[in-house]
């Protein structure tokens, strides 16, 4: 029974090989090609706030998992939302 499944080893085997190209050359182009150019990288306000409080965010959903999500769950009720009574 074991022996029949050699061509989904095989696919996967090609699969595996064609995505570590795929994935090798995007960190290549990350880490290893230099900026001829030496722009700095200029992030717009709005952007800047989004990434903060996404960071904030995160680092309280990480520290204070079920203060947030009870927070959460006050404000958004979903049976009050969706009008389900028991």
């Amino acid at each position: 029974l074991a022996g029949q499944y050699y061509w989904l080893a095989a696919i996967m085997i090609g699969t595996s090989v064609v995505s570590f190209f795929y994935y090798f050359r995007v960190i290549r182009y990350m880490f290893m090609k230099s900026d001829e150019s030496g722009k700095q990288v200029v992030i717009p306000t709005p952007l800047g706030i989004s990434i903060w409080v996404c960071a904030i965010a995160t680092v309280l959903l990480g520290i204070f998992p079920q203060t947030v999500t009870s927070f959460i769950e006050s404000i958004f009720s979903l049976q009050h939302d969706l009008f389900i009574l028991y």
